[in-house]
């Protein structure tokens, strides 16, 4: 399973509920009902197994909050993990809607605590 693929579903998702997803079923709804299927790296899944996911892990905030906890869910379930995504395109600049960034004071260097007199 490749990380672009959980992202892309994690847009279909977004196109069809909005965020938060607070339980399962909105899931299911959202991703085409029980008996829809999803292919994730090479294996089709049925949406249904969705309801199987812990309580624990909704509600879903957002998109990337999809990612993360699908993919961890995923991958604990045995699924491998393919670390790098669809290259996408490079920019030598940022985009005109980043903005300026914050105006924080200088780190300070600090010491490091000695060990000398531990036993």
């Amino acid at each position: 399973m490749k990380l672009d693929e959980i992202g892309r579903h994690a847009r279909e998702v977004g196109r069809k509920t909005t965020y938060p997803i607070t339980s399962a079923d909105r899931l299911v709804d959202a991703l085409g009902g029980d008996h829809a299927s999803a292919r994730i790296g090479t294996k089709d899944h049925k949406v249904g197994e969705v309801r199987q996911i812990p309580a624990a892990y909704f509600p879903i905030e957002s998109e990337s909050d999809f990612i993360a906890k699908i993919t961890h869910v995923l991958v604990l379930n045995g699924e491998p993990l393919e670390d790098q995504m669809t290259r996408g395109t490079a920019s030598d600049s940022l985009p005109t809607s980043a903005g300026s960034p914050p105006n924080m004071p200088p780190l300070q260097p600090r010491g490091v605590p000695s060990a000398i007199g531990w036993k």
